[in-house]
């Protein structure tokens, strides 16, 4: 029971002031301001004098940010006041539309309501898990031409810095969530997919430690992508890599968990072919590599194609293949 009408319980009684409390974003009459972080109230909102003060009720109904939208949450709504934390036996916490040294927070129990707003408030932030598992490069460290590794660490850390230090934000700017990036990756021995790079992908893909997975790109051995890029959607986590599809889904499994940020290079020959057309060259013969990389394939096939449109009359076009162990095989072209 409350020692008055809807004041709050006896063990912790609804506070009547913010003066006493050292809230420095209230003025000299007691006038709040309260400033929220990506929001219309950046620069600040008015709260007026009684906000949280003196009676259990819903203070939030109608405040911006979060309250005066449409599908406002729960919480808008429930009854709730600022106390003295020294002087509640009851549930409270500190209040971040308070700034200064603390003392005054706020409760939900005293009004006996339960407290929804805290839990929705601290799920507008959060972290991301960013996870990879690379073969190792010859000489040590991740594998792949790009650095992959050292492109996302620097990534993760300018996002960061964004807002203030929260991160990137998503939603309205009326309802703002923000996130930050965690990144870590392991390495396991050149070759030695079956025996531990598979096991190390499954066990860090399906940790709480990993939301989604960087996956391995060029530079890396293609089948140890394209099988691990498998191992992620076994284990339902988002993959990301920078090879090409074709390359990753040739043994024609589904994998919706699997994305590619490849950009299409079939007309990289386009430019060269354009610029000669013009210096009057009109035939030309084209010789391009295959070796099962679908890379290589498709952009030779898209030059000879390119080469027609453009009006060449391709004279010689031929498809060039390796031996085993990587040589020419001269003969054969």
């Amino acid at each position: 029971m409350s020692s008055c009408q809807n004041t709050g319980r006896l063990a912790c009684p609804c506070a009547t002031s913010y003066l006493g409390f050292r809230v420095a974003n209230a003025d000299s009459i007691g006038r709040l301001n309260v400033s929220v972080a990506n929001s219309v109230c950046a620069s600040g909102c008015d709260y007026g004098i009684e906000y949280g003060l003196n009676l259990c009720a819903a203070h939030d109904s109608g405040m911006p940010p979060f309250c005066n939208v449409p599908g406002a949450p729960a919480w808008c709504s429930s009854p709730w006041c600022y106390v003295n934390a020294s002087h509640c036996a009851l549930d409270h916490a500190e209040s971040s539309y308070l700034e200064g040294e603390g003392g005054l927070h706020y409760s939900y129990e005293t009004c006996s309501a339960p407290d929804s707003f805290t839990d929705w408030y601290l799920a507008r932030t959060g972290t991301l898990q960013l996870c990879s598992v690379f073969a190792e490069a010859d000489g040590g460290g991740p594998c792949g031409t790009a650095r992959t590794h050292l492109q996302i660490e620097a990534m993760v850390g300018a996002i960061n810095e964004l807002n203030g230090g929260d991160g990137f934000s998503l939603g309205s700017r009326l309802i703002p969530r923000t996130y930050r990036f965690n990144y870590t990756y392991h390495t396991y021995p050149a070759g030695s997919w079956a025996t531990h790079g598979r096991n190390l992908s499954r066990a860090t893909f399906a940790s709480d430690r990993c939301d989604v997975v960087v996956g391995m790109a060029s530079g890396c051995p293609d089948d140890e992508i394209a099988a691990q890029a498998l191992v992620a959607n076994e284990t339902r986590r988002i993959y990301v890599t920078g090879r090409d599809p074709r390359v990753l889904t040739a043994g024609g499994a589904e994998q919706p968990y699997l994305f590619s940020t490849y950009v299409d290079s079939d007309h990289y020959a386009r430019a060269a072919l354009e610029r000669y057309r013009k210096l009057g060259a009109s035939s030309s013969a084209l010789l391009y590599e295959v070796n099962g990389d679908p890379f290589y394939a498709g952009l030779g096939r898209q030059a000879i194609e390119d080469a027609r449109a453009l009006a060449y009359d391709v004279r010689y076009n031929a498809s060039l293949r390796r031996r085993a162990g990587g040589a020419v095989d001269y003969a054969a072209l």
